[in-house]
Order: C-alpha cells, then structure tokens, then sequence
C-alpha cells in the first residue's frame, strides 16, 4: 500500500471548495479546535522536556542529588559558620583564651559536616571518622610517621648545614602538651575542610586525580599570605605546601579514613614545632629545642617560614606520597 497522501489532500481540497459556505462553517470550529489541541499537546511535551532536563542537572541516574549541588550545600554551610564563628571566638578568646577558642572552627565545620550527613542520610562513618579501634590505630601510626618525616627532613637540614641545633633554655612539658592540643585542633579543622565531606564529593563527581589537584592548589594558594611567605619562598613552600596536599589526600585514599591524614598532618606540624622549635608554616613555636639558621641559601632551610620552604621537605613529601602508595594496602571504609 502506498503511503502518498496527495490523493487524499485533492479529495480533501475538492470537498472545501465544491461543498459550500455552510457545510465549510460547520468544520470550522472542528479544525480550530483540532489546532488548539495540537498546540496545547506541543506546549505539554515541551514542558515535559524541560522538566527533565532540569531533573537531569540536579539528580543523577540513581535519582539522588547530584555531587556538585552537595559540594555547593557544604559551602554555603561553612560560609553561614562565620556568623557564629566572630561573636564565639570573641566571647571564648575573652573568657578561657586560645586554648578555649582553638576548637571552635573544627567544631563548627564538624557540624556542618553532620548535617550534610544527617540529609543524605549517612553517618560518620561515611566521611571517614569511624572513631573504632582501627581508626586511632591508624591516627596513631599517621601521628608517628608525620614526626619521622620531619625528623627525616631536619637530619637532611643539619647534615647540609642549614641549622644548628641546641636545647630551648625555655622548655617545658606543658608547652609540649598545649601545643599538641591546639595543633591537633589545627590538623582537624584543615582535614575536615580539605579531605572530608567536600574533598570526598568532588572524588565521586571528579575522580580523584582532579579533586587531588583541586585540592593542591587550594590548600597551597590559602597559606600564601601566612607570615614569612617571601616572594623568594613563595613558589618552592607552595610547591612543597601542594604536595603535602597530595600525600594527605594520598593517605585517605588509600585508609578511606581520616585518621591516618590526621595524624600525619598532627605529627608533621607538632615534630616542627614543639620539638625541634622550628616556625610552622610562618608562625612561630616554641619547642623542646631551638634552631638557629646559618648563613646558607634561604631554600636549604625554609628561613623564617620554616622547612616546609626548604628543597628537603619536597624530597621528604615525595619519598612520602612514594611510601603511602606503594605500601599502604587499599581499604575500604572503616
């Protein structure tokens, strides 16, 4: 059978012209309304199709939200923080001081971490904070390992004539122990920001290889304006700063935990400070013992930002990310 209609179309047109005004008047209304229906059915499929699309950008194929609108909900949530943040640290930093303020960024990132949780109906043990034996085992050995990279690095320092080392006439034990409790503060507030919920978003919309390289840039390009950032230092401390990133981010995916990059970053920062007295990341510690620079080029010993801006702490980082990868056995969530 054939499927040309132009037969129809001359019966069709013969029948208008031959059947008169009246009949004519009578289908009218009858083509009209066929029209409007038509029209009305093309507005509906549209609509439709619109819909979808839009569904599509906020769900993905599971139907749940899509990675990106959470890491945009964790953002909005840290920023609205900073309300609370300025009048607390100001009332807690007037009453206890520092020791009472240090936890109150973690906290409040902690929070907003459990709320993002509580909404994909998820619990601590989805972002890495199992809190079980494993985890502070791992926490354990993280804080072990963090202290042996730096001791490794300041050996390499000395044995090239960057410092010298003696004992800090000042020292004391509990200067030991509250730099501990606000490094710890420290590493927990930067470890939630940079490797928990947000940096695990971005693994499972991204990949990890991007978020990893986000993440370098962020935490690098942010202590950019610590104190003792030099033009000279600027480049090879954020290089060094970039590949601590890398090994911290290297470290909760291989534990799927962060307790070994909490750790890490805890034992790196305590070793540096508290114990061989050298400034953390432009800020000044006071430790067990005290370095003096020598007169050697700047980049041997990181001067007065520290040896994160020193050639050995990139060497170090590496032999690190080298370690963790080759020798630290995939895991699954704890």
């Amino acid at each position: 059978m054939s499927c040309d209609f132009t037969h129809e179309v001359r019966v069709y047109r013969g029948f208008i012209e031959h059947a008169g005004t009246g009949v004519t008047s009578r289908f009218q209304p009858v083509t009209s309304s066929l029209l409007r229906a038509h029209g009305d059915e093309r507005t509906v499929r549209a609509s439709k199709s619109g819909v979808t699309r839009l569904k599509k950008i906020i769900f993905n194929g599971a139907g749940k939200l899509r990675n990106g609108w959470w890491v945009l909900i964790f953002i909005v949530g840290v920023a609205l923080t900073r309300l609370f943040y300025l009048p607390l640290s100001k009332a807690l930093n007037s009453t206890g001081g520092e020791l009472l303020r240090a936890p109150l960024g973690a906290l409040l990132v902690f929070a907003v971490t459990l709320l993002c949780l509580h909404l994909r109906k998820q619990t601590l043990v989805d972002v890495g904070l199992a809190l079980k034996r494993r985890w502070w085992l791992e926490a354990a050995l993280g804080l072990g390992l963090g202290i042996a990279a730096v001791s490794l690095c300041v050996f390499l320092i000395c044995l090239f004539g960057g410092v010298d080392l003696s004992l800090d006439p000042n020292r004391a034990v509990s200067l030991m122990v509250s730099s501990f409790y606000l490094l710890f503060c420290a590493a927990l507030l930067e470890e939630l920001l940079f490797r928990g919920f947000l940096f695990q978003r971005l693994i499972d919309g991204l990949g990890a290889w991007p978020a990893q390289l986000m993440f370098a840039l962020i935490f690098s390009i942010g202590h950019w304006e610590n104190p003792h950032m030099s033009t000279e230092l600027k480049w090879l401390a954020g290089f060094e700063l970039g590949l601590a990133s890398l090994l911290l981010g290297f470290a909760y995916l291989r534990s799927r935990s962060l307790a070994l990059p909490i750790g890490l970053h805890l034992g790196w920062n305590w070793a540096m400070g508290a114990i061989f007295g050298f400034n953390v990341s432009g800020h000044s510690q006071q430790g067990w013992l005290q370095a003096t620079a020598s007169s050697e080029p700047i980049w041997l010993h990181g001067g007065q930002f520290g040896p994160e801006a020193s050639i050995f702490a990139v060497l170090v980082d590496l032999l690190m990310i080298a370690l963790i990868w080759r020798c630290w056995p995939p895991a699954q969530k704890v």
